[in-house]
């Protein structure tokens, strides 16, 4: 298990949340890179779910949005060129799509949470890394993910053929 797993949850109050992350993204990039998807994914939700109920509520998920924007601002120039803009990316979708938006798409069961199932719901995980999962188009049900994002399903279905 990471070391910072408990200690840098967005709630943690010693050092500054986007220090924490940082230490969390390092420590969980190889075993991103490495392990089988469900292992990434869940240690991510453990991240995430600041209350440790198994469930990640939209103010939790608001907490972590600030985190990784405060710790894309302090070490996004870092970053090699393709991950600043995946990251700038991801945070431009999240931002014009709105978050509570994305949380109701994600909410299968409408009960203001999300729980693993629900945030997987058009992923099948597997025993690859979660990248490789991620870029096969029989294991991500691309156009579902994308109807996701409200107004800008449109054009985010456009970038998967059929």
């Amino acid at each position: 298990m990471l070391t910072s797993l408990y200690n840098a949850s967005p709630s943690f109050g010693n050092v500054a949340p986007e220090e924490a992350f940082h230490v969390f993204i390092q420590e969980i990039s190889p075993i991103c890179q490495y392990e089988p998807a469900d292992v990434c994914v869940s240690l991510a939700m453990q991240y995430a779910d600041a209350d440790g109920d198994g469930l990640i509520s939209l103010s939790e998920l608001q907490d972590l949005q600030m985190v990784v924007q405060a710790w894309s601002a302090r070490y996004g120039d870092s970053f090699p060129a393709k991950t600043r803009s995946g990251l700038l990316l991801g945070q431009f979708l999240v931002n014009s799509a709105g978050l509570e938006a994305l949380f109701a798409g994600f909410d299968a069961n409408n009960d203001g949470y999300l729980s693993k199932e629900e945030l997987l719901q058009d992923t099948r995980l597997d025993e690859r890394p979660l990248g490789m999962v991620l870029l096969d188009p029989d294991a991500v049900d691309r156009h579902a993910l994308a109807s996701r994002f409200g107004s800008l399903a449109p054009l985010l279905q456009q970038f998967f053929p059929q």
